[in-house]
């Protein structure tokens, strides 16, 4: 590696004796059907499909992998992986004979795909190596292009925009498309709601619709939810026997093949939809809840650490922040394990006077004793809800917020 600038006056001297001005990269070419032959032996036959060359290597690329920076691994993705990416992994044909007449098809990784795959070189935003898999486009740093090709290819996690774009029937190349052109997409959909005839919601849309928001009532509606009593009837797991196996089977193969005759296609199973999409949330208050709680939940105090080493944990809103934006706070969300969040949302839940119930509880410095706790009876048995004192702090004046916002109204 040669990094003195000076050298660059003798760049022709020293290409003549056999230093790359580039990194090298062993890539053969299709051919006109779109295959790599990579093996052809007596039987034995091997080529890569669509473009894909099983033995594609990069000269250097083990050792920058295996000792990366923010700026190497930068110059690996922008230069390197993203002209190749289809290099990565790809289908292979065998065959023990050259007409490839019954082929035998793999997908596999290149040398240069097994490097880039296993080895943690992708830097997150705080300068942290992490294996492709375990991070997502959005957490890479700026200065990395966004290239979704590529991510696809490294196996990284969909962001919560993939996820949407791909419930929508848009590619990521078409979100890339409209946020490249905004300012032409805003006039094209303007355009589009001048043309459609306004109903009456509509034209009251102009109207004052400023929430008014009674939180402490909505606590209270969270927190008394009894249910219905419990039948007399023992439940059990389904135990019944299949009488004729070998012809429920049968039955069971024909449905399936049917089923699969008449799959349509998959354009044909999705429709483009306008819809409203509120405000992202403020992570404000999920990142309170991680400092505050370390992720355990705040009734059974479980947990479990995610594969990026992060714990797991559901943010559960007592009253909806899509009620009004100033709820979207500490105070108004709690940090549970994704069984008691199910709970508190499906089960049948009391606890008195909720709110007497928090009103009640005081920080030590003005005379409380203990951790904060809250008694409420969830799926019919007794638990508790703990609270941190900055947390109850938040969730008092809140609470205090909303009466004062009721005596405005």
């Amino acid at each position: 590696m040669f990094l003195d600038n000076s050298l660059e006056a003798l760049s022709s001297e020293l290409i003549n004796l056999g230093v790359n001005d580039h990194v090298r990269i062993t890539r053969r070419d299709a051919d006109g059907l779109g295959y790599v032959w990579d093996t052809q032996r007596h039987s034995f036959h091997r080529r890569g499909i669509a473009g894909f060359d099983p033995s594609c290597t990069i000269d250097g690329l083990e050792h920058a992998v295996v000792h990366p920076s923010v700026t190497r691994s930068m110059y690996i993705w922008n230069h390197l992986l993203i002209p190749n990416a289809s290099q990565i992994i790809g289908d292979v044909e065998t065959s023990t004979r050259q007409s490839f007449d019954v082929p035998r098809r793999d997908t596999v990784r290149s040398p240069m795909g097994q490097l880039v795959l296993d080895a943690c070189w992708l830097p997150d935003r705080s300068g942290s190596f992490h294996k492709p898999d375990e991070l997502m486009l959005d957490d890479l740093p700026e200065g990395f292009i966004r290239h979704a090709e590529l991510a696809t290819a490294l196996g990284m996690r969909r962001s919560p925009l993939a996820e949407h774009a791909r419930e929508v029937g848009l590619s990521m190349d078409e979100v890339d498309l409209i946020n490249r052109n905004r300012d032409e997409f805003e006039q094209w959909m303007q355009s589009i709601v001048r043309a459609t005839p306004r109903d009456a919601a509509d034209q009251s849309s102009n109207e004052d619709d400023t929430p008014t928001v009674n939180f402490a009532e909505g606590l209270r509606e969270i927190f008394q939810r009894p249910g219905r009593p419990a039948s007399d009837d023992e439940v059990s797991f389904p135990a019944g026997e299949v009488p004729n196996p070998e012809f429920r089977r049968e039955r069971v193969a024909a449905e399936i093949a049917a089923e699969q005759k008449l799959e349509p296609r998959k354009a044909e199973r999705f429709k483009r939809v306008s819809k409203t999409q509120w405000e992202k949330k403020d992570n404000r208050a999920r990142d309170f809840l991680r400092r505050e709680y370390e992720g355990r939940c705040q009734i059974c105090e479980e947990s479990f650490l995610k594969r990026d080493g992060s714990p797991y944990f559901e943010g559960m809103y007592l009253n909806s922040r899509t009620s009004a934006r100033w709820l979207d706070r500490e105070g108004n969300v709690l940090c549970l394990c994704a069984n008691c969040c199910s709970k508190l949302m499906y089960g049948p839940v009391e606890a008195g006077d909720i709110v007497e119930q928090i009103n009640a509880l005081k920080l030590r410095r003005e005379g409380g004793r203990g951790n904060p706790t809250v008694e409420i009876m969830v799926c019919d048995q007794p638990a508790q809800i703990r609270f941190s004192e900055r947390h109850l702090l938040d969730l008092q004046e809140l609470l205090d917020a909303s009466v004062d916002d009721d005596n405005d109204a």
